[in-house]
C-alpha cells in the first residue's frame, strides 16, 4: 500500500510541475500548450488507473 501511495503521490506532484510550467508567462505559447496537453494526458491516465 505504502509504495502504491508513493507512485500516486510522485505522479501528482510530477503533474503539477508540469501545470507550472503551462501557467509560466516566459515560456512560448506553443510550448505552454505542450505542457497543458501532457498535464491533461498523465492526469487522465492517473484517474483511469485509479478509478
Amino acid at each position: 500500500m505504502a509504495l502504491s501511495i508513493n507512485i500516486d503521490l510522485s505522479c501528482l506532484r510530477f503533474n503539477h510541475r508540469v501545470l507550472q510550467e503551462d501557467t509560466d508567462a516566459r515560456n512560448p505559447s506553443c510550448e505552454r500548450l505542450k505542457f497543458l496537453t501532457s498535464f491533461r494526458r498523465t492526469l487522465m491516465s492517473f484517474l483511469k488507473s485509479e478509478y
